[in-house]
């Protein structure tokens, strides 16, 4: 899923760029734009998913630009920001139907929270789409989309991540291809069905079953990196301390002192 960000003021777009951990929200590209003009230029090849604006800007404001935006892009999801308390700037945000608006200063997990809940929309319009896809009679119409579907894709994900956790060819693109669903959208599926991100809870799912393997003192701590899909074993080391506070061997010592 692709992120533009307009904002005047470089130290907030660096600081968006870098402070948020986009790719567990499901964003895989980020454009930046210095105003509402060059947030236009821009969007005409980069086709964003999401908008994230400030409100007010030199040569074109967020909400001109954003309405130039939806009458290209009507599936488009803006997030406006702004410091001012101002009711017309809320009022013509809620006309555009933004997902959300954010008010300076600046709060990443506020602004996390916004793009996840765009991330979603996008995601559950992709899944009308192909509803109406393969049922072109039913294009006129509406169609409810099961709220089951989401445990159900949930259970699918946890599904191929037990059965292929040791594959080191195992990630977010090859889940998304086997429910058949974008990895922008599982992602975010994922993190608001279970409370952590799917990265979390395939490392987190490969870390118990080195746990289970160190019990055997047979096998050899290269052996289980491999074993739980990591092909660098200091690596696999540095990742089982992060979850457990000990190394592989320290556990193993501390399981039989």
């Amino acid at each position: 899923m692709k992120l533009l960000i307009a904002d005047d003021e470089k130290l907030t777009r660096e600081g968006l760029k870098n402070g948020i951990a986009w790719e567990e929200l499901g964003i895989d590209e980020i454009r930046l734009a210095h105003d509402g003009r060059d947030a236009l230029r821009i969007a005409e090849t980069f086709l964003p998913d999401i908008v994230l604006t400030d409100v007010r800007m030199p040569h074109m404001d967020g909400i001109e630009m954003a309405k130039a935006l939806k009458e290209r892009f009507p599936e488009l999801s803006v997030i406006f920001m702004s410091g001012y308390s101002d009711r017309e700037y809320l009022k013509a945000a809620i006309r555009l139907r933004a997902v959300s608006y954010v008010e300076k200063p600046i709060h990443l997990n506020e602004v996390s929270a916004a793009v996840a809940a765009a991330a979603k929309e996008c995601g559950e319009r992709e899944i009308l789409h192909r509803i109406e896809a393969a049922s072109p009679e039913l294009n006129d119409t509406p169609v409810p989309v099961p709220r089951e579907t989401d445990s159900t894709h949930v259970d699918l994900i946890r599904s191929y991540v037990k059965a292929h956790y040791s594959d080191t060819a195992l990630s977010i693109k090859a889940i998304s291809d086997h429910v058949r669903l974008s990895p922008s959208y599982i992602c975010t599926l994922f993190k608001s069905e279970t409370g952590e991100t799917l990265n979390q809870y395939i490392t987190r799912f490969r870390m118990e079953k080195a746990r289970e393997a160190l019990s055997d003192p047979r096998n050899k701590v290269a052996d289980i990196a491999e074993e739980v899909g990591f092909t660098d074993s200091n690596y696999f080391s540095k990742a089982f301390k992060k979850s457990f506070g000990l190394s592989p061997t320290e556990f193993r010592q501390a399981m039989t002192s």
